[in-house]
């Protein structure tokens, strides 16, 4: 890992951010660049004497990383719609990861555009991690959730190609679902044949786990499946929390057109659930 982009707008949740990025850049020899957008819906006048005194905050943050952690940094004050600007920065200094704080909720302006991590995942070819939690150690142990498809394959890569794999213990996750169970309770099937079924099926979950573990040469602490009960989001988080994770991976399905607007559901619900760091990981980052 050469490069780490962070994105902050100097709140607490950001300085999150700021301080995992630096111990991801001390473990992995990184360097940061620190990123401030100002959004230019305001007047000129204002606009002008934010970025100022954004590059004189942003200033004092490198030299003090400089400093005291001895390693490369640099920042950039940019205007413009936050999202949209964070997703081209990630590009011009080839960010192999982005840092985002967790955002303050706004609920009926995310019900209808979302939070500006989300927005930035829409449009960013790279991976992104949310810090949601207090930055107090490296990772020692992370999830990467699968359902076997090509975008959990990049997944996958992106996280092996990113180091986190060489120094943290891996579990892995595949949630499975028995959707011929409601039909059968509803056919008044005895008991047994429906336990049969669901053990039918998370046999076949568990081979499929083995080979998309074999295939993507993962060396997982732990490969589990779980019957879809909630919600697979649901079930993602507590697979973390019952197994002490402290970082969750999830993958981005590939969409064109208008649904490239769209994460899909599983990765959605899981970004605003997490209360863990989370690393979402775009299907076009492979």
């Amino acid at each position: 890992m050469k490069t780490i982009l962070v994105a902050t707008d100097f709140s607490t949740r950001s300085d999150r951010a700021c301080r995992r990025a630096r111990l991801i850049a001390e473990e992995y020899s990184a360097n940061i660049v620190l990123l401030h957008v100002v959004n230019d819906d305001q007047p000129v006048s204002m606009r002008k004497t934010m970025e100022r005194e954004a590059a004189a905050l942003l200033g004092d943050i490198v030299d003090s990383i400089k400093d005291q952690d001895r390693f490369e940094c640099d920042f950039k004050v940019l205007s413009g719609e936050p999202s949209q600007l964070i997703a081209e920065k990630a590009d011009e200094v080839d960010a192999e990861l982005v840092v985002m704080g967790p955002h303050r909720r706004q609920l009926f302006r995310d019900i209808l555009i979302g939070t500006t991590v989300e927005r930035t995942i829409r449009q960013i070819q790279r991976p992104v991690l949310v810090a949601n939690s207090t930055p107090g150690k490296n990772y020692g142990r992370l999830l990467i959730a699968t359902d076997f498809s090509n975008y959990s394959g990049t997944t996958v890569k992106t996280v092996q190609s990113l180091g986190f794999l060489d120094r943290t213990e891996c579990v892995v996750l595949n949630v499975f679902d028995a959707p011929a169970q409601s039909l059968m309770k509803r056919a008044m099937q005895p008991r047994e044949n429906i336990e049969t079924y669901i053990d039918e099926e998370e046999e076949e979950a568990r081979r499929g786990l083995d080979y998309f573990v074999r295939e993507t040469g993962l060396e997982p602490g732990l490969a589990l499946v779980r019957r879809l009960e909630q919600s697979v989001s649901d079930a993602i988080l507590r697979a973390a929390e019952e197994n002490h994770t402290d970082l969750v991976v999830v993958g981005t399905h590939g969409r064109t057109g208008p649904a490239k607007f769209l994460l899909g559901s599983v990765a959605e619900e899981t970004l605003r659930d997490c209360e863990l760091d989370i690393l979402v990981v775009p299907s076009r980052s492979g």
